[in-house]
């Protein structure tokens, strides 16, 4: 419905694009929410929750009149650590006061695609148009879902750090070293001449009852 401000004049809800909550997020003529607002994508993967009395303005100080959300497809910025989405909120430059919930959604099966993240490990980080900045961030392991307040709209993405592999030195089976062994030196082989056998002179002998003959 439409909220008479102060002035008397009606000021419309604020559009909304690429969110498939029900619920109207309506201003008044300074750019403050009238009721809390949980804002939704159809599939789930991001959804907002501004509370009542949140100042909203665009870029230039208006009260702001649309909100957008959109999946980032263009090349996404250099990061520190692998990302599970990116997302491209609307206006550009829109601030809140005080912060509005983000929270993305993730599944095991992106968890594995990053590289195998832990859940523990997953923030939401912003491109402040020379980096990323993380955000302190909740996980809730049980709706598998990530927040952090935010105040500003740009592009934003959830990340999750890297798992640290430790190196284990390789382990080298001990060598056993090769002992040479010399043979003992042998003497020399000495060559021993066999003395020589003198043959003694034939004589003749006498058998016993023999007569020696005479010539």
């Amino acid at each position: 419905d439409v909220q008479p401000p102060e002035n008397g004049q009606p000021v419309p809800p604020v559009g909304l694009v690429g969110f498939g909550s029900s619920t109207n997020l309506t201003l008044n003529a300074a750019g403050v929410t009238l009721t809390q607002a949980q804002l939704a994508t159809e599939d789930g993967q991001v959804s907002f929750l501004i509370a009542a009395g949140t100042q909203m303005f665009d870029s230039h100080g208006q009260p702001l009149r649309s909100l957008s959300v959109s999946a980032y497809e263009a090349i996404l910025p250099q990061s520190p650590d692998p990302m599970l989405s990116t997302w491209d909120f609307g206006p550009e430059g829109a601030i809140f006061n005080p912060p509005i919930t983000l929270t993305l959604a993730y599944s095991s099966e992106a968890l594995g695609a990053a590289g195998g993240l832990s859940e523990n490990t997953l923030y939401i980080s912003f491109w402040d148009g020379s980096g990323w900045q993380r955000l302190p961030s909740t996980v809730d392991t049980q709706t598998n879902t990530v927040s952090a307040l935010v105040s500003h709209f740009t592009l934003f993405a959830l990340m999750g750090q890297k798992p640290v592999v430790e190196s284990v030195p390789a382990t080298i089976p001990p060598t056993t070293p090769v002992t040479s062994v010399t043979p003992p030196s042998l003497p020399p082989v000495q060559t021993v001449n066999p003395p020589e056998t003198t043959s003694p002179a034939a004589s003749s002998q006498t058998r016993p009852g023999q007569t020696s003959s005479s010539s």
